[in-house]
């Protein structure tokens, strides 16, 4: 829930971590499984993020099969923010 709660406030206020942040981040993202919901909210954070591993971090969003994460995947690829309605 602590996860949760820290990557959902990131997405609410794109914050954009530093590099090493960034890389720590999406290495712990990339050791989940595609549909894990954790990977929604660093998706929904990653529009403002400029990182050489995001790339292959928002593919693996898109066909993740969950709708919210692969569309949170492709916004970010196309550098958009959305404001999501999680309740």
């Amino acid at each position: 829930m602590l996860m949760d709660g820290s990557l959902r406030a990131m997405a609410m206020l794109r914050m954009v971590p530093d590099a090493d942040a960034m890389r720590e981040i999406l290495a712990f993202m990339n050791s989940l499984s595609p549909p894990d919901p954790l990977r929604f909210w660093v998706a929904a954070a990653a529009p403002g993020w400029k990182h050489p591993d995001l790339d292959a971090f928002l593919r693996s969003c898109v066909t993740s099969g969950r709708t919210d994460v692969a569309e949170a995947g492709n916004l970010a690829q196309i550098g958009k923010y959305k404001k999501w309605n999680p309740l």
